[in-house]
């Protein structure tokens, strides 16, 4: 049978996971510690690797874990593994964005859909449960360098999709003046466009508001939030 490896510091969540795949006939190996998956999977290849994104006593995070796995275990598939608090939306957004990971599940899924993952995933498919396929980004997108390829555009996607409908709310909610707002509209647009994730051309700000909309919980939750925070009292437009 095919065998599984977790990284998670949660004791309680670490076994109970272990013991239903278990119950399935894998081979579970549990690594507590990021640092020692390295080792582990130098020891011992693993089919899947289950991986918790936010470590309680650790420097180093799931993305790390994830770094390692794919440069010294090419060959696992890697199974995100998360709770929704904010730390971890963040790190789930940057995971999925960046990394060719295979599958994503909450740590609330019932046992029949960890068992599901598993069996798709180790048949070379991919599952991502419904919370966790909310933070994917757009099918062929790379979102780092495409539609958040600048400070000013990433600003405004994040706006957009927490509601702003207008060059002024805009402005008030990037601190970007009304001026810039406007510039930028055409290029993000434009960039939609290029990027086949739209048929239409010269959209406007409600166009770039429904695409917004739709992939809402994405650009709300994207990392570039917390390297430039965007919110608060406008201080200046630039």
């Amino acid at each position: 049978m095919a065998r599984v490896v977790i990284v998670e510091d949660h004791l309680a969540i670490a076994e109970g996971t272990k013991a239903l795949l278990e119950s399935e006939g894998y081979e579970v190996l549990l690594v507590k510690r990021p640092k020692d998956v390295d080792r582990t999977l130098e020891e011992k290849f693993a089919e899947v690797a289950i991986v918790d994104l936010v470590f309680t006593d650790d420097a180093r995070s799931g993305i790390d874990v994830i770094e390692d796995i794919l440069e010294r275990s090419p060959g696992t598939r890697i199974i995100l593994f998360t709770a929704g608090d904010q730390p971890r939306r963040h790190h789930l957004a940057t995971a999925l964005a960046r990394y060719p990971v295979s599958g994503g599940l909450p740590k609330s899924a019932s046992k029949e859909t960890l068992f599901e993952c598993v069996r798709v995933v180790l048949a070379g498919g991919t599952f991502f449960d419904p919370e966790i396929e909310a933070f994917r980004p757009p099918a062929g997108l790379d979102p780092s360098e495409e539609l958040m390829r600048t400070p000013a555009h990433a600003a405004i996607w994040c706006a957009l999709a927490a509601g702003a409908r207008t060059r002024r709310a805009l402005a008030n909610a990037t601190r970007y003046s009304e001026r810039t707002i406007g510039n930028s509209i055409g290029p993000m647009g434009d960039k939609l466009h290029e990027l086949g994730l739209v048929d239409q051309q010269d959209l406007g700000i409600a166009d770039l508001a429904s695409y917004a909309e739709r992939h809402k919980e994405f650009f709300q939750n994207w990392e570039w939030r917390r390297r430039r925070p965007w919110g608060g009292p406008r201080t200046g437009a630039r």
